[in-house]
């Protein structure tokens, strides 16, 4: 999709036509060919922004987007990095002829609590390079590198009860929790020690929205 918002809107319009009935000419020639394809497109730019800015034809979107799927980051899904961290480590193991097993809890705690935000990429990243330094079969959290060592340790929230009043102390803090944890609802409850739902009361109450 990015390449398609760098495309001037006259290609635009021929790249339309083709995804319509198929037909197209080489540049340059004459004869009209045609062709049987599937167009697949990710991007991670606000595509309606895009539209609406008239960089991308409005007509071309809505053919492109029959059918659409919202990938969340990484970080939302903790769950899949150590699936991902086993497929990597199997994948550059081999590439690297090394006879890596895995890794011990320590090692995948630290990658579950750090917030990648690279995404998977930089998972795949981190995976290769450990691979390659790690001297034993397993990666130790000394091959880890030290940005993701350092990403995934706890924040200190601290707080004085200098304010007016403790439900403006309580909110700054919900708010602060919050956006240190990218409003990660289940995340922020954890450190903040409260139920889920008792969050959402309380930001109900103290009118907290996550900004758009």
């Amino acid at each position: 999709m990015d390449e398609i918002s760098e495309m001037p809107l006259q290609m635009q319009a021929k790249l339309l036509r083709v995804l319509d009935d198929g037909n197209f000419e080489r540049v340059g020639g004459t004869k009209t060919l045609h062709s049987d394809v599937r167009i697949i497109c990710a991007t991670n730019k606000n595509i309606h922004q895009e539209v609406k800015g008239k960089i991308i034809r409005e007509d071309l979107f809505y053919r492109i987007n029959a059918a659409s799927i919202h990938l969340p980051p990484l970080r939302e899904r903790r769950d899949d990095v150590p699936l991902l961290t086993n497929y990597f480590t199997y994948l550059y193991s081999r590439k690297n002829n090394k006879d890596i097993k895995g890794l011990p809890k320590e090692s995948y705690q630290i990658l579950m609590a750090y917030d990648w935000p690279g995404n998977v990429r930089e998972l795949s990243n981190v995976v290769e390079q450990a691979v390659v330094f790690c001297k034993g079969r397993e990666i130790t959290p000394d091959c880890l590198p030290e940005d993701v060592k350092k990403g995934s340790q706890p924040k200190e929230f601290t707080l004085r009860l200098s304010s007016r009043s403790l439900p403006l102390v309580e909110s700054t803090l919900i708010r602060m929790v919050l956006e240190e944890t990218n409003w990660n609802l289940r995340q922020a409850a954890k450190v903040l020690e409260i139920a889920r739902g008792t969050l959402y009361s309380k930001m109900k109450r103290y009118m907290i929205e996550r900004p758009h």
